[in-house]
């Protein structure tokens, strides 16, 4: 969404300029009034944006829209993210208050509760026509996914479109919105419009790149996924690599991966990573594969029952095959199962090596604590 603190201060400034009963464009009397006390407590919290004078100010009596604006600024200079209770306050003095609006929806969003979040971001912007442009913001929101969202999406992507009508950003998240309700054609030609104003737009050339993947007949995706690659997310290069593997264009599927690595979480480097081995497998680069399985398997060794059979394979594909026997039979010992017993007699067939048929025929006899008579 925006960067909280950012636009606090940004929209803040904003509402005291253009609300013509804001603190801003009071004059204070010369003579030393409660009432001229009571703003100056109040303008020293909105400029210092600091607790201890909105403290103070909070104290005093004031009017209600002057106390919301108390409130709002004291919950701005607290710790990004606290509880929306102050604002809740605010709201109830002055149920008309923008930022109020706006700063709850801040605050429920890190909560990561969308759902609720978009009708209060939907609500300061209506209050405020001047923040029209960030419907986009409400319109990438929903593209995420929310409750009741559906029916509000496209008309929420208008508003953004009539707001700026030439923005890629815009024309890239109607593009999506469209995609996701089936509406192909029309987010196609969002998706055009935005690459003739932005031609290295990662979302709408990822949007053409999903679309002509689907539909072959339409052309070559290439060009589209190439210009995509380089700035979509880990998860949508991870979800495009695989549609790629799928098309056995594995050149620009490593390309995928090798970008999502660079980009990765925690979380998914570790699949990513392999993904990508198996990817090498496909294009003969089995030494490159066997590195990446080599280093995972120091890491993750706990693993290893699972990531042994494709180590060895790898080792087998790129000639090292002493090395692959050995981590053939590691595999059987640590995981003896079907999987693993085929993978080692694969192996051996493969040499074609009768003493090595015999050593599998040993091999494969269930150990004596199993209970099957020999």
């Amino acid at each position: 969404m925006w960067s909280p603190r950012q636009n606090i201060l940004m929209g803040l400034f904003v509402f005291f300029m253009a609300a013509p009963t804001s603190i801003a464009q009071s004059t204070p009397p010369s003579a030393p009034k409660p009432a001229a006390a009571g703003r100056d407590a109040v303008r020293a919290c909105i400029e210092q944006l600091d607790i201890f004078p909105c403290e103070r100010a909070e104290k005093l009596r004031l009017p209600p829209k002057d106390k919301a604006e108390v409130l709002i600024y004291k919950y701005s200079a607290g710790p990004l993210c606290s509880p929306e209770l102050p604002l809740d306050k605010a709201l109830k003095l002055d149920p008309q208050n923008v930022l109020a609006y706006f700063l709850k929806a801040e605050a429920i969003l890190c909560t990561g509760n969308r759902d609720a979040a978009i009708p209060l971001y939907i609500k300061a912007i209506e209050l405020n026509p001047e923040w029209k442009p960030y419907y986009v913001d409400v319109g990438l929101l929903m593209n995420l996914g929310c409750a009741g969202c559906d029916s509000i999406v496209l008309k929420t992507w208008q508003l953004a479109l009539e707001s700026s009508p030439d923005n890629p950003r815009v024309l890239a998240g109607y593009g999506n919105a469209l995609l996701t309700q089936k509406k192909t054609s029309e987010a196609q030609a969002m998706f055009r419009k935005a690459l003739e104003r932005n031609p290295s737009d990662a979302g709408a050339a990822f949007g053409l790149c999903q679309i002509y993947l689907d539909s072959p007949n339409l052309g070559s995706y290439r060009p589209f996924c190439e210009t995509a690659i380089p700035g979509i997310s880990d998860s949508e290069l991870g979800s495009l690599a695989y549609q790629l593997e799928q098309k056995k264009d594995y050149s620009l599927a490593e390309t995928a991966y090798r970008r999502a690595i660079t980009i990765s979480t925690r979380d998914s480097l570790k699949s990513n990573r392999l993904n990508l081995a198996a990817v090498f497998l496909y294009e003969n680069k089995a030494g490159e594969a066997a590195k990446i399985y080599r280093d995972y398997l120091a890491t993750n060794p706990d693993d290893a029952g699972m990531w042994m059979d494709p180590y060895a394979n790898a080792l087998e594909q790129s000639g090292e095959i002493k090395k692959a026997e050995e981590e053939y039979l590691s595999a059987v010992d640590l995981h003896y199962d079907c999987g693993t017993l085929s993978g080692l007699g694969g192996f051996y067939a493969r040499l074609q090596d009768a003493e090595a048929r015999r050593n599998l025929r040993q091999q494969i006899r269930p150990p004596r604590s199993v209970g099957v008579r020999r």
